[in-house]
């Protein structure tokens, strides 16, 4: 899993983690990916964030994703019809997205919301 990196843990904030020694927690293969895309999108989704999910709406979060998951030199290709965009509890929503990455297929589920 290496080949996909590794670095700090963040939560669901974007806050580092802490391990149970009290250090600054870390993260490797699949879940650095994850958190690499997560943490862009949510910086690159936020204009979204409370507008009606019209189908333009839509359209242009899709291409971003799609954007993003192909400039990363870990992701392969994407399969850009599995891109969904799904509105969660207020004014949030949910992407979700299949790729086939250096260490085989993976799909993304991220959550953009206010921080």
């Amino acid at each position: 899993m290496t080949e996909l990196g590794a670095g700090p843990a963040l939560d669901r904030s974007l806050d580092f983690t802490i391990d149970s020694t009290g250090d600054i927690d870390a993260v490797s293969g699949n879940a650095e990916l994850q958190k690499d895309i997560a943490f862009q999108l949510q910086i690159l989704l936020q204009e979204y964030l409370g507008q009606p999910l019209s189908t333009d709406v839509q359209t242009d979060i899709q291409a971003t994703t799609a954007n993003v998951l192909n400039s990363d030199n870990r992701v392969q290709s994407v399969d850009e019809r599995s891109i969904q965009v799904q509105q969660t509890r207020g004014s949030g929503f949910a992407v979700s997205a299949r790729a086939q990455t250096n260490s085989g297929e993976q799909e993304f589920v991220i959550q953009v919301t206010n921080k």
